[in-house]
């Protein structure tokens, strides 16, 4: 099974390229393992997300959130002042743009983005059933495929062909509530703060074209476990 997401630990990969996402989940790893063991349990929670990206890329004549993929890793939290939390996460992410068939308006075509992610943020904790918050994410795209009007294209990641950023720098907003104990539904809606790709385009005579910027939107609906995350207070 040839998936990026194996290639990402394999010890022959480009250590230049996710240095800095394998320190961060090495230090995901560490607090848990870290906070697991302080008598005082609540000064750190870890666990654990996985869920599903539901995606578009703004900028490329496809209209709406139409791609699906894979979405999960390794979250860290510590508890701040005044309810508020830092969270720091490490995740593959699954993004794109997909048109299954043609219509009158919108060309057949298929756009597979595969990244690293880093978010961090702040979060508010209300009565530690429900979170809000908002931050910032690195994100490293460790592969890319493209299919335009059922034609794959040559998109790589090096060389002249390397059409798209390497980094995708994101905002987010983020709201969690707890399902039951320590399991929580999350939802996350995450945008590019600058473009992904310049794009261009002409139209089917060729008597006109035109380039567009492109920015990732992405969805994201997921279950998280923290395994020493306190539970709410009984009434």
């Amino acid at each position: 099974m040839n998936r990026p997401f194996f290639r990402f630990f394999d010890k022959n990969s480009d250590c230049c390229n996710v240095m800095m996402i394998r320190k961060s989940l090495l230090l995901v790893i560490m607090l848990m393992v870290l906070g697991a063991g302080t008598t005082n349990a609540q000064q750190f929670r870890g666990g654990f997300t996985m869920g599903m990206n539901v995606t578009k890329v703004i900028g490329d004549h496809i209209f709406g959130f139409r791609k699906y993929g894979f979405h999960g890793g390794a979250v860290g939290t510590i508890p701040l002042r005044n309810n508020f939390l830092f969270t720091l996460e490490t995740l593959y992410s699954e993004k794109g743009s997909f048109q299954r068939r043609p219509t009158l308006y919108y060309r057949q075509y298929r756009l597979e983005l595969d990244y690293v992610e880093v978010p961090m943020m702040i979060q508010y904790n209300d009565r530690d059933i429900l979170t809000i918050g908002a931050g910032f994410a690195y994100g490293r795209l460790v592969n890319v495929r493209e299919w335009d009007r059922g034609v794959r294209t040559a998109t790589t990641l090096l060389g002249e062909n390397a059409l798209y950023d390497r980094s995708d720098y994101q905002g987010l907003v983020d709201v969690k509530f707890r399902l039951v104990n320590r399991l929580s539904m999350n939802v996350r809606y995450q945008f590019s703060l600058r473009k992904i790709r310049v794009a261009h385009f002409k139209d089917d005579f060729g008597q006109r074209e035109w380039d567009r910027k492109q920015y990732n939107n992405s969805l994201t609906f997921r279950i998280a476990y923290m395994f020493n995350e306190p539970l709410p207070e009984k009434d």
